[in-house]
């Protein structure tokens, strides 16, 4: 499960690009089967921390050689 960790505009921040990226690693390790992400709004209307996380790791994984 990957915590949320604030977004920008559909931008992951720093942080919750680190947390995204260890998930992703663990997954392809085949460590961790299965990544659920989290988190809500902020103040932002249009995205929230979880759809930006999922979004992220679907980009990244369309993105592997």
């Amino acid at each position: 499960m990957v915590f949320g960790a604030g977004q920008y505009n559909g931008v992951p921040s720093p942080v919750l690009q680190a947390r995204l990226d260890h998930a992703f690693d663990l997954e392809e390790q085949g460590l961790a089967p299965l990544v659920i992400t989290t988190g809500g709004p902020g103040g932002d209307r249009h995205f929230t921390e979880a759809e930006v996380g999922r979004d992220y790791l679907i980009q990244k994984a369309w993105q592997k050689p």
